[in-house]
């Protein structure tokens, strides 16, 4: 490759660049190099990076968190300058309640946020997402979705010290709270109708469940989607509420009700949710009305996919959050998050079905267990691969 970029990909690199050879190209003279990476552990899928970055990074709650800007955008990052302690903070509360909400540890043992050009896209083909930024320890975010939130971060925070609201506030805190918000739109919001959002395509929830194995049967969409949306709700609400409590602003955290309804006193209200106005949540340009019609009407395995592939996903996404919130009713929420950490780990690179997940999950005769939180483990192990 041409010498002096950057390469993120997986594996350990074991030959690195030792030697860069002169070639002549088009651009005039230059130079390549030749790197070895290898992966000793599987993973589903092999991603590459190759730019020219800049990178900042920090060991957090044992993971190496990377960040790879391009070096012209790292004056940027001089915005954070007195609040580094705060954002390492905020990153290793994530870390931690990834896993403590979740029962499973983040498997790699470092973690990658690279900024790519904007022409690189993500879409729904059918109802599935293609072109996914997320790869085993990998996060992309897009060039104009990065620094579009580092402007509005800004400029908030401006607006903020500015105002009465303002007074008395802690910048460094204040800052970390502005950077919260951000992640949590760009990297953990759902893709229900907001522009630039994360859905699944950023969510580092996936790396935890979705490359660990594969998914059939009739219901596999339910764990492969369902599931990291579940997943999404609960840590998206427990991070707001550890990080706003007492400040007013604490959504309520799992144990609110095995129903699926939710009060979500930030943001806007998840599908099947309440909000606060007592109004019913919908699915992008799929109305409730429309949802509700077709789970009357159809089973998940009835409705065509191929057909209709905005109500199926609707439909999906509901129905998934819901049926996993009555299972963590009858169960238990302790016992249901043990439950996920333990089937997990028992089934990592195998091929699974949703008849596998409540087989293992569901005790026989459905005894309710007890209703206790699991707290954050204080270490991680790692079960993957190195990105």
């Amino acid at each position: 490759m041409p010498a002096g970029l950057t390469t993120i990909t997986q594996g350990e690199l074991v030959a690195p660049a030792a030697a860069v050879v002169p070639v002549a190209n088009a651009l005039g003279t230059g130079g390549r190099s030749r790197q070895v990476w290898e992966v000793t552990r599987p993973v589903p899928v092999l991603s590459l990076n190759v730019d020219t970055y800049d990178v900042v990074e920090a060991e957090i709650a044992g993971t190496l968190v990377s960040l790879y800007l391009a070096p012209m955008h790292m004056p940027q990052l001089d915005f954070f300058e007195d609040t580094v302690d705060e954002v390492e903070s905020f990153v290793e509360q994530l870390l931690r309640t990834m896993e403590g909400e979740t029962g499973l540890p983040y498997p790699y043992p470092r973690l990658s946020i690279v900024k790519i050009p904007f022409l690189v896209q993500w879409y729904y083909e059918g109802w599935e997402e293609s072109g996914g930024l997320t790869q085993p320890g990998i996060l992309m975010i897009e060039e104009d979705a990065l620094f579009e939130r580092l402007v509005r971060l800004k400029n908030s925070f401006d607006r903020t010290m500015r105002s009465e609201r303002g007074r008395g506030q802690n910048p460094a805190r204040l800052k970390r709270d502005q950077l919260a918000s951000a992640v949590f739109t760009a990297f953990l919001s759902s893709d229900r109708g907001r522009s630039n959002s994360g859905g699944l395509f950023r969510n580092p929830l996936v790396q935890l469940w979705s490359f660990q194995r594969d998914f059939v049967g009739t219901n596999a969409p339910l764990m492969s989607r369902g599931m990291p949306v579940y997943m999404q709700e609960d840590v998206t609400a427990s991070m707001r509420s550890l990080m706003f409590e007492g400040h007013g602003n604490a959504g309520r955290s799992r144990g609110t009700g095995g129903s699926g309804a939710r009060f979500h006193e930030r943001g806007g209200a998840a599908p099947g949710s309440i909000s606060r106005n007592g109004s019913i949540g919908s699915t992008g340009s799929v109305s409730w009305d429309a949802q509700l019609a077709a789970m009357q009407r159809d089973s998940l395995a009835d409705l065509d996919a191929a057909a209709e592939p905005d109500l199926y996903r609707a439909v999906l996404d509901t129905k998934g959050l819901t049926m996993f919130r009555v299972i963590e009713a009858v169960v238990g929420s302790g016992a249901f998050i043990d439950a996920i950490g333990a089937f997990g780990a028992s089934t990592a690179y195998e091929q699974v079905s949703f008849d596998d997940f409540e087989q293992a999950v569901v005790p026989q005769g459905g005894a309710r267990g007890g209703r206790r939180r699991r707290q954050p483990p204080a270490t991680h192990p790692r079960l993957g691969a190195r990105n």
